[in-house]
């Protein structure tokens, strides 16, 4: 699917999920509809460039959700569950966020959980090592199965479809890296193989990957009732 441009954010619709990027770099600094608690957080960051990117997704973040529930953008109360996922007391609009260099991703649905993550690929010299640490034995043995030459972006796919699966369970890594696992061959789709969460099932999550922008790897994952038909996905920007 491609990236349309709205005029104004469309219905969000039962069994739709919207997905929205955003150029973290166009938001205006002044004026932002931040709360106390996220102006306290965008404080405590030394780095300029990451501080702006977060108030930047943060503001996009209210000012969406306040169009899906027609509420003004300042004024929409956003807490963590007690796993630390943010959700809207009340309200039955699940999102997710999630930001990296110069792009923000944005998922949101009615009654179904979501999570999102993009990253700009970079060079870790220990991408090995974190390979070999968090993930699980089925994705070590694909991830050392591949030429060298393709294992920086397969390390990034991996990586992104993980961190949505976490997200969208609400507990991130603390759910334990390798207690799943996900396909990233090259060329072959994005999805979910195998869950070893008590209580989870494989079918309950539909998993993939989002081409957001040259350098950038990102995929989201969204929680599917047994036997529905996917979620119909709107790209927006």
């Amino acid at each position: 699917m491609d990236w349309m441009r709205p005029g104004e954010p469309p219905a969000l619709a039962e069994g739709e999920v919207h997905v929205w990027r955003a150029a973290v770099g166009e938001v205006s600094p002044t004026r932002l509809a931040l709360s106390a608690d996220e102006r306290r957080l965008a404080s405590g960051f030394l780095n300029a460039e990451r501080r702006c990117a977060f108030t930047a997704s943060r503001h996009i973040l209210r000012v969406l959700i306040g169009a899906y529930l027609g509420a003004e953008p300042g004024s929409i109360e956003i807490e963590p569950e007690q796993q630390s996922k943010p959700v809207i007391p009340g309200s039955d609009l699940e999102f997710n966020l999630s930001h990296s260099g110069d792009w923000a991703l944005l998922a949101f649905a009615w009654r179904r959980l979501v999570g999102i993550d993009i990253e700009k690929v970079v060079s870790p010299g220990d991408r090995d090592r974190i390979v070999s640490r968090f993930f699980s034995e089925r994705e070590l043995r694909a991830y050392r199965a591949l030429p060298p030459e393709q294992r920086e972006t397969a390390f990034f796919d991996a990586w992104t479809r993980k961190e949505a699966f976490v997200k969208a369970h609400g507990d991130g890594i603390r759910l334990g890296l390798d207690r799943f696992d996900v396909e990233f061959a090259p060329n072959a789709r994005a999805s979910l193989l195998d869950t070893r969460v008590p209580g989870d099932r494989s079918d309950r999550w539909m998993l993939d990957a989002l081409a957001v922008a040259p350098g950038y790897r990102a995929a989201i994952c969204v929680e599917v009732a047994a036997g529905e038909a996917p979620p119909r996905r709107l790209l927006t920007w």
